[in-house]
C-alpha cells in the first residue's frame, strides 16, 4: 500500500515540465550528466503495437532498434507481456559500467524478483541477492588462513631474535648505535624497574618522550614487564595529556627530563636520560611475568566524535599475527635498514619499530621532527642505506617533488603508504622519481594497523588503485545496513574480521558494543569500520569513502565531532561546524570551521582563539582558518546544510 501510494502520488505531478523543475530546484550543473536524475525506471504492458501491426492488409512487425548514446547514466525498461512474463532491457553508459557489471546487476534483479513472487511476506531488507556460486566466490576472496604457528609477544621475538644476533646493530640514532644484546639488558633492567611500580598484564605505562634510543628501551621494556604502553605525545596540550593519563591510570610515564614540565604534577614519572642510574641497578636478566598472547601490547588514542579521544587496545595476538604476515609477504634480511619516522601515536610506528627488531634487522630512527624535513630525509635514507620506509600519501607527494634524478635515494627497495587514499597520480610520479616497490595498505587502529595490501606496478593504468586484498587470517565483509553481503561491484561498509581485531575501546564499553558487533547469522565477530568499500571481479577490495563526518589529513585520523565539540565550550561560541576544503586535488586538505558566536566583535575573537585552541587541541586538531557566520544554514528538514556554508576567503579568521 505504502508504495502504491508513493507511485501514484507521484504520477499527479507528471505533467510538469521537466525544464520547470530545473528551473526550480536549481542543481549544480554538470554538463556530463542529467541535472536531476541519472537512471530511470519504466514499467509498461505490451499491447498489439508490439506483437504486430499493419498498414490495412500489409503485415508488419517490431523490429529490434540499436543506438550507440545512452540518454542516461542506465536506463531499465520492463515490458509485461501477454502472458505475464517480463521483458527487462537496460541501456547503459560503456564509459560507467562493464557489460559483466549490468549482467550481474540484472540477474540480482531477476533473483529479487523471483523470491518476492515466491514468498511475498519477505521483507525487502531479506530478499537474497546473491545465488551460491556468488556467494561461494565472495568466501574464496576471504579465504586467508595460514598457520604461522603459536602466537607470541612481541617482546619474546625480539629476545629470541637478540639471542642469535648479540653484536649485530638493533638501532641507531644520531650516530650512535645499540647492539640487540645491549637494547635486551637495558630492557629488561628498565622492566624489573617498572614492575616494582606496579607493571603487569594488563597494566598500562605511559611513555612520553622524543624520538630516541631511550624510546626505543621504554617501548620494549613496558612489554617486558607484561604491560602494554600508551603514547604520550610531548607536543600536545598539556590539558590533553592529563585527560590521558588519568583515562589510563597508567602508575608511571617513562619520558626525558626536558619534558616532565609538561607532564601533570600529580603524574608519577621516570626520566629515562636522567633516572637512568637508578634502573641501571637492577638485574639485566629478563624478568618473570604471566603475560600471554591474549594480553594488551599497546593502547593508542584515537580522535573520537564526543569530543575526547578514545583509546583502541590491541593485544599481542592481533600485531603478532600482522607482523609475521609482513615479514612472510616482504621479507626482510639483516642487510636491510627500515626508517622510523611516523609519530609513535600513529600506529604505523608499531611496525616500524617492530618488524626489523623481530628478525635481525636495523631500525634507524630519525631525528625529532625529522620527518618533516625532505633534505633531511634524503640525506638519511641515502646514508643509513635505508631499504624499507612509510609515507603517507599527502608526505609522498611533498617528499617526491623535492627530489631530482641527482638526489632520489638508490637504496629504497620498498616504499609502504597508508593512512589516505593513495592516487594514480601520485603513483605514476613515484615510478618517475623511485626505482623500488610501491605498496597501498589499509587498516584501521581498532585491526592493529593494515587489513589490506595491493602492490602498484609501473605498467598500471587504472585511474583508481585498490585498497587490496585481505592479510593473512583476516577477513573482510561488504555488508548492507540489514548486515547482508553486498555483491561484486555494489558499494556496502566494510567490516573486519578475524585475529586482526582490538579487544575495544578503554573505559567505553557503550562504543565497544557499538563499533565491535555480532554478526546476526554468522555470529562472527565484526569491526565496523565506516569505510564505504566495495568488491571488484578479482577479489580486491575498492575504497569509496566514509559514510560519517571522519576525515584524514596527513594520515591523521579526525572526528570533525572533536573538534566542533571543542569549539562550542568556548564561553563565546554558540555553535560550530568543522569541514575540509581543498581548493586543488593534488594538495593536501585542511581543516576549517564555522562558528555562530555572541561575540559583540566577532573579528577580535582573533587572538583569543589562536590562543584557545592551542591548550585544547593538538596541531593536527586546530583548523586552519574559522569563519564567523550569523546562522547556520538549514536544509527543509532541519538539519545542516553543509553545501549552503560560505567557503574560505581572505576575509577568515586564520589559526
Amino acid at each position: 500500500n505504502r508504495c502504491n501510494d508513493t507511485v501514484l502520488g507521484a504520477l499527479q505531478h507528471q505533467d510538469i515540465p521537466f525544464s520547470t523543475l530545473v528551473s526550480h530546484l536549481k542543481p549544480p550543473r554538470d554538463p556530463s550528466r542529467n541535472p536531476l536524475f541519472q537512471t530511470t525506471f519504466s514499467l509498461r504492458s505490451s499491447g498489439p503495437a508490439d506483437s504486430g501491426f499493419g498498414l490495412g492488409e500489409v503485415p508488419g512487425e517490431m523490429l529490434p532498434f540499436h543506438t550507440t548514446r545512452s540518454r542516461f547514466d542506465m536506463t531499465v525498461t520492463a515490458i509485461q507481456g501477454p502472458d505475464g512474463e517480463l521483458e527487462v532491457l537496460v541501456e547503459y553508459s560503456t564509459e560507467l559500467f562493464g557489460e559483466g557489471r549490468v549482467r550481474r546487476l540484472v540477474a540480482h534483479l531477476g533473483r529479487v524478483l523471483a523470491a518476492a513472487v515466491a514468498d511475498p511476506g519477505l521483507p525487502v531488507s531479506r530478499l537474497p541477492l546473491l545465488d551460491e556460486e556468488e556467494q561461494r566466490l565472495l568466501d574464496s576472496f576471504n579465504d586467508t588462513a595460514v598457520d604461522y604457528g603459536p602466537a607470541a609477544c612481541l617482546h619474546e621475538t625480539i629476545s629470541r631474535q637478540a639471542a642469535r644476533t648479540p653484536d649485530a646493530v638493533a638501532v641507531r640514532h644520531a650516530g650512535a648505535d645499540l647492539t640487540y644484546a645491549q637494547l635486551d639488558r637495558r630492557a629488561n633492567q628498565l622492566a624489573r624497574h617498572l614492575i616494582d611500580l606496579g607493571a603487569g598484564p594488563d597494566r598500562l605505562v605511559g611513555i612520553c618522550a622524543q624520538r630516541s634510543t631511550e624510546l626505543v628501551v621504554a617501548l620494549l621494556a613496558t612489554l617486558k614487564a607484561g604491560a602494554a604502553y600508551v603514547p604520550l605525545d610531548p607536543d600536545h596540550p598539556r590539558e590533553r595529556l592529563r585527560y590521558l593519563i588519568d583515562d589510563t591510570d597508567v602508575p608511571v610515564v617513562l619520558t626525558q627530563h626536558h619534558l616532565t614540565d609538561r607532564l601533570p604534577d600529580t603524574t608519577t614519572h621516570l626520566a629515562l636520560d636522567t633516572d637512568w642510574p637508578t634502573v641501571a641497578t637492577h638485574p639485566d636478566t629478563p624478568p618473570e611475568t604471566t603475560v600471554t598472547p591474549d594480553n594488551l601490547a599497546y593502547v593508542i588514542y584515537t580522535s573520537g566524535s564526543t569530543g575526547k579521544p578514545k583509546g583502541v587496545m590491541v593485544e599481542h595476538r592481533a600485531i603478532d599475527n600482522r607482523l609475521r604476515w609482513m615479514q612472510h609477504t616482504y621479507p626482510l634480511h639483516a642487510h636491510d635498514a627500515v626508517l622510523q619516522k611516523t609519530p609513535y601515536t600513529f600506529d604505523v610506528s608499531v611496525w616500524e619499530f617492530f618488524w626489523p627488531l623481530m628478525v635481525g634487522a636495523r631500525l634507524v630512527l630519525a631525528r625529532p621532527e625529522g620527518h618533516r624535513d625532505n633534505a633531511y630525509l634524503t640525506h638519511t635514507i641515502t646514508s643509513e642505506n635505508i631499504t624499507t620506509v612509510h609515507f603517507v600519501p599527502a608526505m609522498l607527494r611533498h617528499f617526491l617533488n623535492h627530489l631530482d634524478t641527482t638526489t632520489a635515494p638508490t637504496t629504497l627497495t620498498r616504499v609502504f603508504c597508508s593512512g589516505e587514499a593513495l592516487t594514480a597520480d601520485l603513483r605514476d610520479r613515484f615510478f618517475t622519481h623511485l626505482d623500488a616497490e610501491l605498496h597501498n595498505l589499509y587498516g584501521p587502529t581498532e585491526a592493529a594497523v593494515d587489513v589490506t595490501y595491493w602492490q602498484c606496478h609501473p605498467h598500471h593504468t587504472d585511474p583508481t588503485i585498490p585498497i587490496g586484498r585481505p592479510i593473512a587470517n583476516t577477513q573482510c565483509h561488504v555488508l548492507d545496513p540489514h548486515h547482508q553481503p553486498t555483491p561484486i561491484g555494489i558499494p556496502g561498509e566494510l567490516h573486519l574480521a578475524g585475529t586482526c581485531l582490538a579487544r575495544g575501546y578503554h573505559h567505553r564499553d557503550d562504543l565497544t558494543h557499538h563499533t565491535f558487533i555480532t554478526h546476526p547469522t554468522t555470529g562472527q565477530r565484526l569491526y565496523r569500520t565506516g569505510d564505504i568499500a566495495t568488491w571488484n571481479p578479482d577479489g580486491t577490495l575498492e575504497y569509496l569513502g566514509r559514510n560519517d563526518h571522519q576525515v584524514k589529513i596527513n594520515g591523521q585520523r579526525i572526528e570533525l565531532g572533536e573538534i566542533e565539540n571543542t569549539l562550542t565550550t568556548h564561553p563565546h561560541i554558540t555553535h560550530a561546524i568543522a569541514g575540509t576544503h581543498q581548493p586543488d586535488p593534488h594538495t593536501t586538505p585542511h581543516l576549517i570551521a564555522w562558528i555562530t558566536t555572541d561575540h559583540p566583535h566577532p573579528d577580535q575573537l582573533t587572538t583569543d582563539l589562536r590562543t584557545w585552541l592551542t591548550d585544547h587541541l593538538p596541531l593536527h586538531l586546530i583548523p586552519a582558518t574559522i569563519t564567523p557566520i550569523t546562522h547556520l544554514p538549514l536544509t527543509t528538514s532541519g538539519k545542516i546544510d553543509r553545501k549552503q556554508l560560505p567557503l574560505p576567503t581572505q576575509s577568515l579568521i586564520h589559526i
